[in-house]
């Protein structure tokens, strides 16, 4: 093992590197919001434009909302991300949450996008934001609900295995990751199951179905 040089990071193999964000994806972007008042904007739109409540620490299969072809060419500032994107949540509320998309769409300018790496499976990416949010958080400034910037993003280094590391990784994460999602589905069955009859319970005994006298 060997020091990242990342305090936060501590401790890695002795053949992984340190890359910077910015020096290891192609595209490195953002996008805008069209004007809320102008309804052709918006109104049956079929452009999915990714704003940061969407953001899921997961795969985002869709957009909440959509935007029309004349939004999308009137606003230079929104560019087309290509499938398996990662987009990270910059401000407010949702700072630091992040999604691998798996459609192509457009983004508001609180989100940053990165795809396109010479370096990275973008999986691989996206597994490490999620692990090292608390500490993407701790990179915003500003007052209650603080921001991080593109450029704090783009001077993130990240470790970086050799592509055939990456990708035991990323089938370790994937295969894990899809039990305990499979076992939080089993354990909120089971929630609802026992709030719907502790609701009936409830019912049953203040209504005189179950006499109580004995108990």
């Amino acid at each position: 093992m060997k020091d990242s040089g990342v305090l936060w990071i501590g401790q890695i193999p002795l053949i992984w590197e340190m890359r910077k964000v910015g020096r290891s994806f192609r595209y490195i972007g953002s996008g805008t919001t069209p004007d809320s008042s102008e309804q052709e904007y918006y109104e049956n739109g079929s452009i999915p434009w990714v704003i940061t409540g969407d953001l899921n620490d997961d795969i985002l299969r869709d957009s909440t909302k959509k935007i029309t072809e004349l939004a999308f060419n009137n606003f230079s500032a929104l560019k087309m991300f290509p499938i398996g994107a990662i987009l990270i949540a910059m401000y407010g509320a949702t700072i630091g949450k992040t999604a691998i998309v798996d459609f192509e769409g457009c983004c508001n300018q609180a989100c940053c996008v990165l795809a396109d790496s010479a370096y990275f499976y973008n999986k691989f990416v996206f597994y490490w934001f999620v692990a090292n949010k608390p500490n993407i958080i701790s990179l915003g400034y500003g007052g209650g609900q603080p921001n991080i910037s593109q450029d704090a993003i783009k001077s993130l280094k990240l470790p970086c295995p050799m592509f055939e590391e990456q990708e035991r990784i990323i089938n370790f994460l994937d295969r894990k990751t899809a039990q305990i999602n499979a076992q939080i589905g089993r354990e909120q069955k089971s929630i609802k199951l026992l709030k719907e009859f502790r609701t009936s319970l409830i019912s049953e005994v203040v209504t005189g179905k179950i006499d109580v006298r004995n108990n």
